[in-house]
């Protein structure tokens, strides 16, 4: 296998974005934040980024990262700053993605820079337990967002 990789590089560019395998239901569908909100129990214990974001041209609206995603989905289904974003016409998303503790700030980090979140408010980051400061001066992780 190395000699297959000195020979022909590496099969993929450390830029290139990897897929985190961002959950979906059953039937391979995002699922709306409210239904997810509704059960959270299928969540509790499980850490990672989350990103919510709205159909129907709505977009992108905020991502984080959390120990706990059951806590962090009903942050998000309570927090003013992301409901107001949401358009009668649009459903709120929410997907994760388990990601390693040493890592999560990195891929929110390139997640920022690569889209354009509704929502960016460092107090919204503390509010879900995320250190404004340590996101800034992570090293941005290449992920390939929900679609």
């Amino acid at each position: 296998m190395a000699i297959l990789k000195a020979l022909f590089g590496s099969s993929q560019k450390a830029d290139t974005p990897i897929n985190p395998y961002w959950q979906r239901s059953v039937n391979m569908k995002y699922m709306p934040l409210f239904t997810v909100a509704r059960k959270p129990e299928m969540l509790q214990g499980r850490e990672g980024v989350f990103i919510i974001w709205g159909t129907n041209r709505v977009g992108w609206i905020y991502c984080g990262y959390h120990k706990d995603m059951a806590r962090a989905v009903d942050l998000a289904a309570n927090s003013y700053k992301i409901l107001e974003c949401k358009h009668p016409d649009a459903t709120l998303c929410f997907s994760w993605a388990i990601i390693r503790s040493d890592a999560q700030a990195g891929v929110v980090k390139y997640l920022r820079q690569e889209l354009s979140f509704a929502v960016s408010d460092p107090d919204l980051d503390e509010i879900f337990g995320m250190s404004p400061s340590a996101i800034a001066m992570s090293n941005p992780i290449a992920v390939l967002p929900p679609g």
